[in-house]
């Protein structure tokens, strides 16, 4: 049901009180008008009565206008409240159909902003454990790896030394005698101990030797420290053989593996 107006409701209502009073004065006219008197004295009484009570109707009247004044005035105030308050309803049910978008809004950008962060500590993480290894490594391993890795390679030489005056008396055309062929067996177990016993204290300290290289050069891990000629062109680049194991401490080389590498040359064409 449409509310009216609260101008429109003063000017009836007044319109209504003013017929009201128009109407009471008409009335109070035509209980003064002249009658057949029975006397002048009565007639005198009866007009001073009427104008008594023309004077005193508005007067009474004027209360009872005065307050159906101010009810009209209140009725427009509630009826611009109700409106008010028609208005305050429209935008709250309209603020409660866009909560659950900005609500499901909020909690997407509240979940990116975390994933971010959470990737911005990740990655902070990683560049200070970095750091971290890099400083250990430079400082404080390298030093003690790289001089367990030279003790490693003098052993290792002085083995394959052994291996070969062994392989070479233990011919039967060698001629040695058995008890220098068994100490120099027993030499080469125990520097092949010392060997084992290095590598298990470069693991300590978390080096690990590389596994031994096969194929083609590969320049990231191993360094070619020799050439010997390739009997086909398919052989350029190949390894030949290792000369000395490359170490990784974690994941970090520490030092590559030096490789014997074959290499092809094409034969020169005859002379004309």
């Amino acid at each position: 049901m449409p509310i009216p107006e609260g101008d429109n409701v003063e000017l009836d209502l007044d319109a209504e009180l003013r017929g009201l009073f128009v109407q009471a004065e008409q009335a109070a006219g035509e209980r003064s008008a002249p009658a057949k008197p029975a006397s002048e004295d009565k007639d005198a009484a009866r007009l001073s009565d009427d104008r008594a009570l023309r004077t005193s109707l508005p007067q009474m009247l004027k209360p009872l206008v005065l307050g159906l004044a101010a009810v009209t005035r209140a009725m427009g105030e509630n009826t611009t409240l109700l409106r008010k308050l028609d208005t305050v309803n429209e935008d709250a049910v309209e603020a409660r159909k866009v909560m659950p978008q900005l609500a499901a809004d909020v909690q997407t950008a509240l979940e990116h902003k975390n994933g971010l962060t959470r990737h911005m500590f990740d990655a902070m993480h990683e560049e200070l454990k970095g750091y971290k290894d890099s400083f250990l490594l430079e400082t404080v391993h390298k030093p003690v790896i790289l001089d367990l890795v030279s003790l490693y390679d003098d052993l290792c030489e002085i083995l394959r030394q052994v291996r070969q005056v062994v392989n070479e008396m233990g011919d039967p055309g060698g001629g040695s005698p058995p008890s220098t062929l068994e100490r120099l067996r027993g030499l080469e177990v125990h520097v092949s101990h010392n060997c084992d016993f290095i590598l298990e204290l470069l693991a300590r300290l978390d080096v690990s030797p590389l596994p031994l290289g096969a194929g083609q050069l590969d320049k990231r891990t191993q360094r070619a420290v020799g050439l010997e000629p390739a009997a086909n062109e398919t052989q350029d680049a190949e390894i030949a053989r290792v000369t000395k194991r490359g170490f990784l401490w974690k994941t970090r080389l520490v030092r590559p593996e030096e490789v014997i590498i074959k290499k092809w040359k094409a034969p020169a064409p005859p002379a004309s």
